[in-house]
């Protein structure tokens, strides 16, 4: 089986949420460009779930909001039929090897 992997530079958007030894983050990213007066501007923002399992958990719960982090691993999707429409929904998840606050 083939996996994805993935490196993301983010900010958390909440403080991360904690299970018996699961740590769930949500990481913003987003480009900087600039825009038709030519100034500098965030773009294309993109929202990641991290699970980070074991010890890698219990250290990951001490970030919080705003924290800017590096996370690696590999990505996964997840999909499930709507409840109201029966639509097929799909998310994605980052699977962490590695997290670390990016200095």
């Amino acid at each position: 089986m083939f996996t994805s992997t993935i490196t993301i530079e983010g900010r958390l958007a909440e403080d991360p949420t904690t299970f018996d030894n699961m740590t769930e983050l949500v990481v913003l990213t987003n480009r900087r460009g600039q825009d038709d007066t030519g100034e500098w501007v965030n773009t294309d923002t993109s929202r990641y779930t991290v699970k980070a399992f074991k010890t890698l958990a219990e250290k990951a719960r001490d970030l919080s909001t705003g924290d800017l982090v590096i996370v690696a691993g590999s990505i996964t999707t997840n999909q499930w039929a709507d409840r109201e429409t029966g639509e097929n929904r799909y998310r994605q998840i980052v699977l962490a090897d590695a997290i670390g606050r990016s200095l």
